[in-house]
């Protein structure tokens, strides 16, 4: 019932939702607060295959481990009409980790990862935003910066969570979330390490 009511919200989505950053996947409820319904969708869809699976097996029936693929093709297209690539491909990842415990053949495993590859590859050459978060991301880790002069979201979290040390800064003394974008959502691990430390 929930994953129904949920994919119901993220086709509402893409009528009357909120766009924010160029992205429409929010939902205003009377005004008063916004809900993300992917956020309810992702767990849903992981319990359910994961169910199917299950009844794959335990039935000795290949035909109930074909659904959860096409309820991935089903979430993932309206999450791409949002656009939302990062859930998009965190839900993949996920779906491919069941598949793999679920213990599938690799004639089915490696042409999925194939496919995976294929896929990064034609969003990094049609997504700009794609395209500079993830060159953003291998310099940080593996270059020496010189991608972007402007600080990205993954180094200013890194900078806050060093900043705070082992004791932290101090509560509200947080430097990080006057400077990320919703801070208070995605990151807000880094502020609250920042603030109050790793002990913490």
């Amino acid at each position: 019932i929930l994953f129904v009511l949920s994919l119901f919200g993220v086709l509402l989505t893409l009528i009357i939702g909120l766009t924010s950053g160029g992205a429409s996947r929010w939902i205003s409820i009377f005004g008063i607060i916004t809900v993300q319904p992917s956020e309810f969708l992702k767990p849903c869809l992981i319990i359910l295959s994961a169910w199917f699976f299950a009844r794959s097996k335990q039935e000795n029936n290949s035909k109930y481990s074909l659904i959860p693929g096409l309820l991935f093709i089903i979430v993932a297209s309206l999450l791409m009409l949002q656009p939302d690539i990062g859930q998009t491909i965190l839900l993949f990842i996920t779906i491919s980790c069941l598949v793999f415990i679920q213990g599938f053949p690799w004639l089915i495993i490696a042409p999925a990862g194939l496919i995976s590859m294929l896929t990064i590859i034609f969003f990094y050459f049609n997504f700009p935003h794609f395209a500079s978060r993830l060159d953003a991301w291998i310099e940080i880790w593996f270059g020496g910066g010189s991608v972007n002069t402007k600080l990205t979201q993954t180094q200013a979290a890194i900078d806050a969570i060093e900043n705070g040390q082992i004791f932290g800064k101090g509560i509200g003394e947080s430097w990080v979330k006057y400077h990320l974008p919703d801070a208070y959502t995605d990151f807000v691990f880094a502020a609250i390490a920042e603030e109050n430390g790793l002990i913490i």
